[in-house]
Order: structure tokens, then sequence, then C-alpha cells
């Protein structure tokens, strides 16, 4: 699965950019807020909360219609709960996003309603999610333009270590970015 997104992926950015598609690139930091989930350590156990918040660097190349974007972050995650044996933990993570948009340009500044789907490569879990929003871009000049979105998006994965429901959560991007 893992190999046919990726390649899913290259294989776009070769076309796109082959076809000399209005393409972009650039890359900024990203906030992917509380991905909340409920967890079962073990059967017996009382249901909780985990609570896995990221922060990092995301790059992105655009062709006008679909983005995609690598999102590089660390994660901290809190377990909101007595009986689980282990502490709180965190780590990195690597995610990547096709995304499809629909720009409407007003001057300088766009906005664009946004929908795609994810998929998330960490240690001890991953998978696929949907994350839908909306974003914007505003020309500095005629190459470089400010880039921002804000999403929520929901994790069509669960732990691999105990009982858990999928997670959700808002994310926010922001960026600077350039024609080529």
């Amino acid at each position: 699965m893992k190999k046919i997104i990726f390649s899913a992926i290259l294989g776009f950015t070769i076309a796109a950019a082959s076809y000399g598609m209005d393409s972009r690139i650039g890359g900024g930091i990203h906030y992917h807020g509380t991905y909340d989930m409920k967890w079962k350590w073990t059967p017996e156990s009382e249901w909780g909360t985990v609570s896995d918040t990221d922060l990092g660097v995301f790059f992105f190349f655009d062709a006008k219609y679909l983005e995609v974007d690598a999102m590089f972050h660390y994660g901290i995650v809190t377990y909101n709960y007595d009986t689980r044996p282990d502490e709180d933990g965190s780590g990195f993570a690597v995610e990547l996003a096709l995304l499809g948009k629909y720009p409407f340009s007003f001057g300088k500044f766009a906005i664009y309603p946004l929908v795609g789907a994810t998929y998330q490569f960490i240690f001890f879990a991953g998978g696929p999610g949907f994350i839908g929003g909306m974003g914007f871009d505003y020309a500095l000049n005629e190459n470089l333009y400010l880039r921002g979105d804000f999403a929520y998006g929901i994790r069509f994965w669960r732990d691999s270590h105990a009982e858990s429901t999928f997670g959700h959560g808002p994310r926010v991007k922001l960026g600077i970015g350039r024609r080529l």
C-alpha cells in the first residue's frame, strides 16, 4: 500500500512538471492540533482518551487543482487515564497528503476549499486519513506567495498496542511558495 501511494504521488509530480502546468513548490511549518481518540489498554480496563499533538515542517508541490504535501513532525502523546502501564510518549512521524482544491482568485489573494487523503508513517502505528478545509495564497510578487490553510482531519487507523477508536483534530499550515 505504501509503495502504491508513493508511486502515485511521484507520477503525479512528474506528469504535472512535464506538461507545464501552473506548478509551484514551497514549504513552511504546520501544527496538528490534538488528535483525540478513545483508548482501552486491556479488555478489562476502563476507556480513557489519548491526545496526540504534532508540530513540524512541510513541503509541497502544487499544480493548481492538486497539491502533494510531505510533512515531517514531532508528536507528543498524552494518556488521560490511570490504568495505562507506561508513561506518556513522543516521537517523529512522516505524513504524505494528496489534496484536491479549487482556487478562487481576487487579484493578489486566492482562497480555496481543499479535500484529500493522507497517510502517516510512525513507529508503532500509522495509516490512512481524510482531511478537508480551506486555504489561501497571497502573492508577494510575481513569483513568491504566502500560503496557509486550516483543515480538520480524521485518522482511519488505530493504535497497534490497544483497542482504540479513530482520531480526529485540526491542522494549520503556514508557508511560502514559488512559481516554477
